[in-house]
């Protein structure tokens, strides 16, 4: 059976999620992003065949549903990166601002691509659409492992420089 390009993301967030929490071994900034990136892939993986389905009907109200389950459910996971850092009294890192912005702009992307659907109907932010959602769900792996090390090399310095 052949994975699909969604379950290999996947696996490689969870990879990131139990490499975190072996390196800090508490919850922190980082595993708090890690966490909700893998979240944030398992509902994509899990929720898109019903959405497909849902949006190849006819009418604007099914492509409504499409976006607006993206937009809603993006937003949520946002908010749960913000939530987890307020309820453990986290310094948001600069990977879980990463990991924010990244679902951010593919909210934004997703909503502009509705916009046009409904009202110019241009293909213009299709193309935008079907290249940047898979690539930044890519692009941010290699992203975040480098943000990680060097805030992981940052802290091992100040932490040197206070012994």
């Amino acid at each position: 059976m052949m994975m699909s390009l969604d379950r290999y993301v996947f696996v490689a967030y969870i990879i990131l999620l139990i490499s975190a929490l072996f390196v800090n071994k508490r919850i922190s900034s980082v595993t708090t992003a890690f966490f909700t990136l893998c979240c944030w892939q398992a509902f994509s993986v899990s929720i898109s065949q019903f959405l497909y389905e849902q949006a190849s009907n006819e009418g604007i109200l099914f492509k409504f549903f499409w976006y607006g389950t993206w937009t809603l459910s993006n937003l949520f996971f946002i908010w749960m990166i913000y939530q987890f850092h307020l309820m453990q009294k986290l310094r948001a890192s600069s990977i879980a601002i990463a990991v924010s912005m990244l679902i951010l702009l593919n909210t934004l992307i997703q909503v502009l691509d509705f916009i046009d659907r409904a009202t110019a109907n241009s293909g213009l932010m299709a193309n935008v659409y079907q290249l940047f959602i898979p690539a930044s769900n890519i692009a941010i792996i290699p992203m975040v492992i480098y943000l990680w090390c060097y805030e992981y090399r940052k802290n091992i310095h100040i932490a040197a420089a206070g012994a």
